[in-house]
């Protein structure tokens, strides 16, 4: 129930806040950035110290921050004020090259990792039909997760990257595939989106493995830290990166197949 309970209540909130005001949502989109890239540096940069990590985290939501107002093309712009500053807080540290290194490359990863794929989730919550978007990119991911789960328990034999996820299992996989696409197509089939049927489910496929990366890469990156979760603030379900990880990939994917398909 530790699990369940909290679970239930963040997809209660989730749905009431893609029904809900598109500036209220962004707010806790942009709280969530926030707290992921808190946690991040926690990880992985441990060495800065807390007016640079700041400063770090800083850089790393200019993406998102750009994003608030839903025109993709501020996005570029935050993206070029982050590269700016983590080489101007660069310079400062020359001489002092284990920091400068991780400054950099953790502040890179981080600008891309988690302020770039922020401000895709931003854009789609600007995004005509944004209630449509938001519910079947949280359909597919909790979906996912679902059939990755019970397939991986009843099936699973071959592992998928074990070093990384020893439960990752190739049934897991397989499973997720199914449940994601199945959630995709009844959240067109009670919403009737502008998306035709074959091309939701291709795309639907295409999100639960874009999902399944983002998973996988957050394990990764918590492994190579040496940690088990990325923070305790939910309980039950570990950190705020722990919760959005799978969304983190999977939504700038859903952003690119929409402008593709002409529906932004």
């Amino acid at each position: 129930m530790n699990r369940v309970l909290p679970g239930l209540l963040m997809a209660a909130a989730w749905l009431l806040l893609s029904f809900g005001p598109a500036a209220l949502m962004g707010i806790v989109l942009l709280a969530a950035t926030g707290l992921g890239l808190h946690e991040y540096f926690r990880m992985a940069a441990p060495a800065l110290g807390g007016s640079l990590r700041a400063c770090c985290m800083a850089c790393a939501a200019l993406p998102a921050l750009a994003a608030f107002g839903g025109q993709p093309q501020m996005v570029l712009l935050g993206l070029l004020a982050a590269l700016f500053g983590l080489l101007l807080m660069g310079l400062n540290l020359y001489g002092r090259e284990e920091e400068l290194m991780e400054l950099l490359g953790s502040g890179a990863l981080a600008v891309l990792y988690i302020g770039l794929c922020s401000a895709c989730l931003l854009l789609l919550n600007a995004a005509p039909h944004r209630s449509l978007w938001l519910i079947l990119l949280a359909a597919i991911t909790a979906g996912s997760d679902t059939g990755a789960y019970y397939a991986g328990r009843r099936f699973g034999k071959r592992k998928v990257f074990p070093r990384i996820s020893p439960k990752k299992t190739l049934a897991g996989v397989i499973g997720g595939l199914i449940c994601g696409v199945a959630a995709a197509l009844l959240v067109h089939a009670l919403f009737r989106g502008p998306m035709g049927f074959a091309a939701l489910a291709a795309a639907a496929a295409l999100l639960v493995l874009a999902g399944i990366t983002g998973d996988l890469a957050e394990s990764m990156i918590k492994r190579c830290c040496g940690v088990k979760d990325s923070g305790t603030l939910l309980a039950g379900h570990g950190g705020v990166l722990d919760r959005i990880d799978s969304m983190l990939l999977a939504g700038p994917l859903l952003y690119a197949l929409l402008f593709w398909q002409g529906l932004l």
